[in-house]
């Protein structure tokens, strides 16, 4: 069983094994950033480097979908990845399907006009 199965066995949609590749973005909690308070910013690293792969991502051409909603512990299993570590993201990349009929009914993007708008009433 290749890896993207595996993995698709902690998160089970039938798109996310399309994906020909799936990036499993880590934090390693031991050595992210902790403020005077204690508080440990490895999440907030981790989604700064997955804002910016997105971004690259569709410079050239390519879609991708940030996935968070997975089983960490199978994950960490399947990754055999120490506790230290944390699978904190799913990033698969690929080629979107074009069409409308390819689109989410719940994914509708409002207008950039109708969005503005909305800001002046706050």
């Amino acid at each position: 069983m290749g890896m993207r199965q595996k993995l698709a066995s902690t998160y089970n949609r039938e798109w996310f094994i399309q994906a020909p590749v799936v990036i499993v973005v880590c934090g390693d909690h031991d050595c992210g950033w902790k403020r005077f308070d204690g508080k440990d910013h490895t999440d907030m690293d981790v989604a700064i480097a997955v804002d910016h792969m997105t971004l690259a991502a569709a410079e050239i051409g390519l879609g991708t979908c940030w996935v968070c909603n997975f089983n960490v512990k199978k994950a960490r299993e399947v990754l055999e990845i120490p506790e230290n570590m944390e699978p904190i993201v799913y990033l698969p990349i690929g080629y979107p399907i074009s069409g409308e009929e390819n689109v989410h009914p719940h994914h509708h993007k409002k207008k950039i006009d109708d969005a503005a708008g909305s800001l002046g009433k706050i």
